[in-house]
């Protein structure tokens, strides 16, 4: 792809809030490089979509012994604008929601609905481009009547593209609340990512490449966690074509973690050593495959690797795609873990009005503090859906969802079928 002639801006936000009585199904950006702007290739646009949902699930909550069927219906609305021209990027999101819900020996409940892409509430399902790095971070279950609110940033200048030397700077930021007071299983957190780059064109196919990073993480746990990471690197980015990318980097690491020992600040944890980095972009008109990883000993508890790789692929009348991914990050209760996943999905178009949809995720997660040690949580999650177009902005779909949740000592799964009515549209400014 031919790179951005100037700059490249983006910026992504996003506030909603979270019943918590389910699966809650958050998502935080790694830590990969920078990337590169590419090509502008929409006009200014802004877009709407509404819907409405009726869906009724055998186990709501993924409780071992489930009380019986919840009936509940979905009112969604989300708003996005994207301004995408040579010199930059800028995008702006709002989705949100109303539920209703109808569950077994409770009275009706209005609840605000958790935010979701599109039109699927699924849970561990990754949304939208599966080599977006976006990927889920936490599979716990927070059983408490309490509600959570997330914001997202994300923040990015790139200068020097018509030159050979290109740099660039980036920060990602994520912010969760609660709308009840700090307990031992609901923490406040903070994270902020900032990330910068330069890049010198050695020959035609051949650039060198400096990158540095600071990641910092702030919970409002009973120990006030903090979590440092400082990273440099150098490296080199072998670009021989429009279809093939492929860098890699050497560098340092220094990890610190403190926390608050009897009213006393103490650094708990800290690793510092090299770290490795490669990252790769393989695009064909029918292909493309996106991914990063980075292993390093300046990190937690058996967590040296971490990456993601996705992509898809064009069927004559579908696409196929999938991802794997993992990353260590911070749980509700201000914990670290590490989660692993999984996730494919096939859209087959029965024709040019209808299709159908298969989509499987599973997805793993274990604790990285022994002193807080919990039950390691594997999840699935199996879609059917099929969708037809009533006009070309109004789209109808029916589908069919299984979960599972296994949590020592909770072994849980549920079935769940929707009907949905949705519409879209957008316009130009």
């Amino acid at each position: 792809m031919r790179r951005a002639s100037l700059a490249a801006l983006t910026l992504a936000g996003a506030a909603a809030a979270v019943p918590l009585g389910g699966a809650v199904a958050q998502q935080r950006m790694p830590f990969p490089p920078l990337p590169l702007p590419v090509e502008a290739e929409v006009q200014p646009v802004l877009g709407f979509s509404l819907s409405q949902s009726l869906e009724a699930d055998s186990n709501y909550d993924l409780d071992e012994d489930p009380a019986g069927t919840t009936y509940y219906g979905e009112t969604r609305f989300a708003v996005d604008y994207l301004r995408d021209i040579d010199t930059r990027r800028l995008g702006v999101g709002l989705d949100t929601g109303l539920r209703g819900v109808d569950q077994p020996e409770q009275d009706f409940d209005w609840i605000a609905a958790s935010p979701s892409t599109g039109y699927t509430t699924s849970t561990l399902l990754i949304e939208g481009d599966p080599t977006d790095p976006s990927v889920p971070d936490t599979l716990e279950q927070v059983n408490l009547d309490a509600r959570e609110y997330r914001y997202d940033a994300n923040i990015g200048f790139t200068g020097g593209t018509t030159s050979p030397s290109t740099w660039g700077v980036r920060v990602l930021a994520t912010s969760f609340d609660y709308d009840k007071e700090t307990t031992d299983d609901l923490a406040p957190r903070v994270t902020v990512n900032p990330q910068a780059n330069w890049q010198l064109q050695l020959t035609p196919v051949l650039s060198g490449a400096l990158f540095g990073g600071y990641y910092y993480y702030n919970a409002d746990d009973t120990g006030n966690t903090e979590v440092r990471v400082g990273e440099a690197d150098a490296g080199v980015v072998y670009d021989p074509s429009e279809v093939l990318s492929l860098g890699v980097g050497l560098g340092y690491a220094d990890r610190k973690r403190e926390q608050e020992v009897n009213g006393l600040r103490e650094t708990v944890d800290h690793e510092k050593g090299p770290v490795l980095r490669a990252n790769l972009r393989y695009t064909l008109p029918e292909a493309t495959v996106v991914g990063n990883v980075r292993w390093t000993t300046a990190s937690a508890e058996d967590n040296h690797f971490s990456g993601t790789l996705g992509g898809f692929y064009a069927l004559p009348r579908g696409v196929l795609s999938g991802s794997i991914y993992q990353l260590a990050t911070g749980d509700s209760a201000g914990n670290e873990v590490r989660v692993t996943g999984a996730a494919i999905g096939l859209e087959h178009e029965v024709n040019s009005v209808s299709r159908i949809g298969l989509d499987f995720a599973w997805a793993t997660q274990v604790s990285l503090e022994s002193e807080f040690e919990s039950p390691d949580i594997t999840r699935t999650d199996f879609v059917v859906s099929y969708a037809y177009d009533i006009t070309a902005a109004v789209s109808a779909e029916v589908g069919y969802n299984y979960r599972t949740r296994d949590e020592d000592p909770i072994d849980a799964d549920g079935h769940r079928v929707y009907l949905l009515l949705g519409r879209s549209f957008e316009t130009g400014l």
